[in-house]
């Protein structure tokens, strides 16, 4: 760090959500408050950050100015809840933690992605020309089968009756028809903002994450060869969509998405050039970040990672607040990753949701301490 004891420390807080305990903007604040405790002096910018999970719709939205409203969309048959999403009549966000979240639903069988396409079917017939869809932090894994029944597709089992919802319902599927969902969306662009980089099938894909959305064992084989069936009754065999990066995502929905032509991008360097992280970093001394949990796979494309990147090639040190530093990380592996330094902001062993319901507490008092430190740091350099 080029410390400079006659300007005051540039500080650039940017972190994702805090999942299931506290909202991006949320956790920015608390470290701010946190930092300007102990570092009175210091230029605190706060920039919430996404990476296509949960929150990327408020992060988006924010930044670009676009008017949240609220629908009614189906998480799981004959089932109804609110959703939110944002459209100014050209451009329209989806979230598919808002329509399909953890929350909607605690049957992973039946939970379905159907809200997502109603959500889309709105936009359209609203006229937006542009769809985001943000995927991550959901329920269903049906491989966006409820999304493209939504869209007027049709999966019909051997009798040629609709297949139930849900992945469950893969495994009586037949028969594909996507011509009305291609039809509704033809000169509409797609575009899916990934948080992961999964594929479709494989131990590797959408699988990895069945068992944190309630699937036992014998669930997740199910599951995973409901999403192969749908794979091969749908995909085009000149074109197979089912090995690209991202199609694993949010159980799936990322492959049925690209079955509509959709683009399947990083949703954390998405989120980021939306923002303008690149140009906020100008001029900055120091960027500290955070998320849930750093562990080994922090340096495999998560948020942090993006941000560890794109800080390092502006020369900007990089610190990490973490409601969990995992034990097996040690300076080194963090130095490899490219932090500076990261705090774990538990104060002690404690129960995951004592945990949840005292993040920002906790984000503002480790902020604190970490200001303090850069006090003397600074002002002695």
């Amino acid at each position: 760090m080029k410390a400079n004891p006659r300007a005051a420390l540039r500080i650039l807080v940017a972190c994702d959500a805090f999942k299931g305990s506290a909202s991006a903007s949320q956790v920015n604040q608390a470290i701010a408050l946190g930092l300007g405790s102990t570092l009175p002096d210091a230029v605190v910018c706060c920039l919430p950050l996404a990476d296509g999970g949960e929150g990327t719709l408020d992060v988006l939205a924010a930044a670009l100015g676009l008017p949240v409203r609220t629908s009614e969309v189906h998480p799981q048959d004959g089932e109804c809840r609110e959703a939110r999403w944002a459209c100014d009549g050209t451009l329209a966000l989806i979230e598919s933690a808002q329509v399909c979240g953890w929350q909607a639903t605690n049957d992973v069988m039946r939970a379905s992605s159907v809200g997502v396409g109603e959500l889309m079917k709105e936009a359209v017939e609203r006229g937006a020309q542009e769809l985001w869809i943000g995927l991550g932090g959901s329920s269903s894994v049906d491989g966006g089968v409820g999304m493209l029944q939504a869209l007027g597709a049709e999966l019909l089992d051997a009798q040629g009756r609709p297949i139930a919802p849900g992945g469950g319902g893969l495994a009586a599927l037949h028969r594909v028809d996507l011509a009305a969902p291609r039809r509704l969306l033809e000169g509409v662009e797609l575009r899916a903002l990934c948080d992961v980089r999964s594929p479709l099938l494989g131990a590797h894909g959408a699988r990895m994450f069945m068992a944190q959305k309630g699937a036992d064992p014998a669930q997740s084989d199910l599951l995973e060869e409901g999403l192969r069936r749908l794979a091969d009754r749908a995909e085009d065999p000149l074109a197979p969509s089912r090995g690209r990066a991202g199609t694993g995502a949010a159980g799936g929905l990322g492959f049925g998405l690209a079955l509509l032509g959709a683009e399947l991008v990083d949703g954390a360097h998405w989120v980021l050039d939306a923002v303008g992280f690149d140009a906020h970093l100008q001029d900055i001394d120091l960027v500290i970040t955070g998320e849930g949990r750093i562990d080994a796979q922090t340096s495999q494309g998560k948020l942090i990672d993006v941000v560890l990147s794109r800080a390092k090639a502006a020369g900007v040190p990089v610190f990490a607040l973490c409601g969990e530093l995992e034990s097996s990380v040690e300076t080194k592996s963090l130095e490899a990753m490219g932090l500076a330094a990261a705090f774990s902001i538990a104060p002690g062993p404690q129960s995951l949701e004592a945990a949840r319901q005292k993040t920002l507490e906790q984000l503002e008092r480790t902020a604190a301490a970490v200001g303090g430190v850069l006090n003397v740091s600074w002002c002695s350099s």
